[in-house]
Parts: structure tokens; sequence; C-alpha cells
């Protein structure tokens, strides 16, 4: 299994995104059209930041090339949803890039655009705006002023609170604002808890299933959210049909279908993250839980377990990509993935019932404003702690930590072969 993973992670490379060719210079571009990747990214004075995969640009000699490759782009406009057509008008790119011979984690080019204009929304992004209404609309009600709730149902963080979100990355929880499959699985409890107790466990996994989809489809179905699905999609039949589920064997195919699905996202450093995590998490978790399921409850061990096992791959990545970790994310993500777990199951039952009723329900509005002030002060908290700048070194010293712990990982089936040799021994003595 794990030579399986090494060798889809040998492939990561050969997915990166190749860099815009064009038979004239990008300083000749008078306009591009393309495809938005994701949804877009609200920034300081009015700006966006966009990611667009290139279908054609035309240059100031009126001279008309398709292209291919995906750009990221900082330009004036309005929020827009991922599959629109749009179109870019005097673009510049900001930097050279050696398009030859790009790393498979670096980010995408970027370009500077004067405007960005709306060609043609997809259908998709169509049905997305008419559903978004009621939501967001219900999500004011009982919004706390944050942009929170918004942010984590709907993957909008055009209204987040910008010193938040600041400090929220300080604290290196980032990926705690990135919908992933933490999110999902937060879906997933909610609807299992409803419908268990009406309808049964296997209507209440088949709702789950229809629950993710939707959610992951609004949220505008990013490449980890696609993992994601992908990976409890194929659980949900493996349990319908009764049959067994491997794990590692689950993981790899879930990791295969986004791909094919998904090609042009595949090498995107979200998608990388997403993949690094789910690793920890599939060969660490267990042994974690074993450790924590001593000495706190079982809700707690999960998030805990879950949490360092995610972490642990993702620091090695981020002190290559960044040159830069968060010792104390560790801790933060602990903390705050738990205070944003009571996020998510307090907001979730609040927003359908303001959707239904058009009352937002006070108990559960000021039950949001309190957790929300919770994260608030332990994102200030954590934000404090300095970030460590990495080297070579420090890429090693991970390197040694996360092989340690797969040793200890296999070292109750060591030790059971030991103990058994030992009786071997005393027997023949």
């Amino acid at each position: 299994m794990v030579s399986i993973v090494i060798f889809f992670t040998l492939l990561l490379p050969l997915l990166r995104n190749k860099l815009p060719q064009l038979p004239f210079p990008s300083k000749e571009i008078l306009s591009i059209k393309g495809t938005m990747l994701s949804d877009a990214i609200p920034l300081k004075n009015g700006k966006f930041l966009y990611t667009v995969k290139i279908d054609s640009a035309i240059s100031i000699l009126n001279m008309t090339a398709s292209s291919k490759g995906a750009v990221k782009i900082i330009s004036k406009g309005r929020y827009l949803y991922k599959g629109s057509l749009i179109e870019i008008i005097n673009p510049l790119f900001d930097a050279e890039y050696d398009y030859l011979s790009p790393l498979f984690f670096n980010p995408l080019p970027l370009i500077n655009g004067k405007e960005v204009i709306l060609l043609e929304e997809s259908s998709q992004s169509y049905y997305r705006n008419k559903i978004a209404k009621p939501v967001f609309k219900a999500i004011e009600k009982i919004d706390a002023g944050d942009g929170l709730v918004s942010a984590l149902i709907t993957g909008n963080r055009i209204d987040l609170d910008p010193i938040l979100s600041k400090k929220i990355k300080k604290s290196g929880c980032s990926h705690i604002l990135a919908l992933s499959g933490m999110h999902l699985g937060i879906v997933t409890m909610f609807v299992v808890f409803i419908f268990k107790k009406i309808a049964g466990g296997k209507k209440a996994i088949i709702a789950a299933l229809v629950f993710n989809f939707l959610f992951a489809v609004f949220a505008g179905m990013s490449s980890p959210l696609l993992r994601s699905f992908v990976f409890f999609a194929i659980i949900t039949f493996a349990k319908m049909t009764g049959r067994a589920v491997d794990p590692g064997k689950l993981f790899v195919l879930s990791y295969a279908i986004t791909v094919l699905l998904a090609p042009d996202e595949a090498g995107d450093l979200s998608f990388q993250y997403s993949f690094f995590a789910m690793t920890g998490i599939i060969f660490y978790c267990p042994y974690f839980y074993r450790i924590f399921i001593k000495f706190i409850p079982p809700f707690l061990a999960t998030q805990f377990a879950f949490t360092i096992a995610a972490q642990l791959p993702s620091l090695l990545l981020s002190s290559i990509v960044f040159g830069e970790i968060y010792f104390i994310g560790i801790v933060a993500s602990i903390i705050i993935s738990f205070l944003i777990t009571i996020f998510m199951l307090t907001a979730f039952p609040g927003v359908i019932i303001v959707i239904l009723t058009n009352i937002a329900v006070i108990p559960v509005s000021f039950l949001i404003k309190i957790v929300s002030s919770l994260i608030h002060y332990c994102a200030a908290f954590f934000s404090c702690f300095p970030v460590y700048k990495t080297n070579s070194i420090t890429v090693l010293i991970l390197i040694i930590i996360n092989l340690f712990v797969i040793l200890l990982v296999m070292f109750p089936y060591l030790k059971n072969k030991r103990s058994k040799i030992l009786d071997f021994c005393k027997r023949f003595k």
C-alpha cells in the first residue's frame, strides 16, 4: 500500500498545470478569455483573486491564439463562481516564469488585470446564485458580524473579518477556513444524527451522502471537497453493499478518481495539502487514537488524533513550499478545530430554521456569538507565537520525525512478532 501511495506521489509533478505559452510576448496581450477554476477570493481595495484556465488570448495587433495553462489574476470585478466564462482586459504578468522547469508545488503565475468581465455563467454557477440568495439572507440573521458562518457554510469569504482571517493564518490554522474533508465530516455528523432517529441507519447514510454532495457543490467543489466527497461516496457504497473497507486502498482509489475528474486542479497547492493531510490521517491516526483514548473521552481523542495525524506531514510540505512552519499550529488546530465543529453544528440548524420559518432562534444566535468569540480569542492568542523559518536541516528533521512515527505505527506488529519469537525460544529451551 505504501508503495502505491509513493507511486502516486511521484506522479504529482506531472500533474502540474503547464504555464501559458503564447506566440507573442506577455506585454502585448490585450485580453484573455478563460474559465474560472475556483470561486473568486476577495482581496483588499475591492479587488478579487481569480484562478482561471486560459482558453484564448488576443494581442494588441489583433492576433488571436489558443493557449493551455492556468493563471491567478488580481483585478477589480465582482464575486464570481467556479465554471464562469470570463474575459480579462489588459492583463500583465507580474513576473517572468521558467515554464521549462516548474516545480509542482509552485504557485500559478500571477497576472494583474484592469478589469474582469463575466461573459457567461455556468449552469452550476447559475443555480448556486439562485440557491445562495435565501441562504445568505438566513445567514445575515444569525451571523455574529464576522462573516464566519458564510465562510464555513458556503465557502464565500467576502464578508469574513480580515483581522480574524489574518490571526487564524498566523496561528498556523489557515487550513481550517479552506473547506475540505473536516467540514464534510461535520455535515455528516449533523445529518446522520438527525436522520438516524427518524429513518434508521442506512437511510441516514444515504441522506448524508446527498447533503454532502449539495454542500460540496454549493461551496464550489474544490479539489479537497471533491476528494472528500468521492472518499465518502465509496465508503457509503461499501457499507450499503456490506463490503469491508481498507482505508489505505480506499484513499488511493479516491485519489485516482479525483485526479481523473479534476485534472486541472490536481497540481494545485490545496490539492497537495489535502493529499498530505489525508495520508497522515490514514496511516497515523489509528496510532494516536489508541494513545489518547487512554486519557480522554472518545470524541476528544478522535479530534486530537485527526489533527496531529494531519499536521505532521503537512508541516513537511509547509517547510518546503513556504520556508516556514508554525509549531504552535498543532495545538491551535486541535482547539480551534473543536470550536469550529461546535460552531458549524450550531450554525447549520440555525440557517435551516431561518430558511423554513424566516425566524432567527435567539438561543442559537446567542450560542453562535459565544463560540465565535471563543474562536476570535483563541486565534488572537495563538497568533502571538513566533513563526519558525525553515531550512534544509528542518526539512530533514521533519522527514525523520515522519519516518519515526511510521515505525511507531508498525511497532505493535513488530512487538507481536517479537513476543512470538520469545515464546518459541522458551519452548525450545
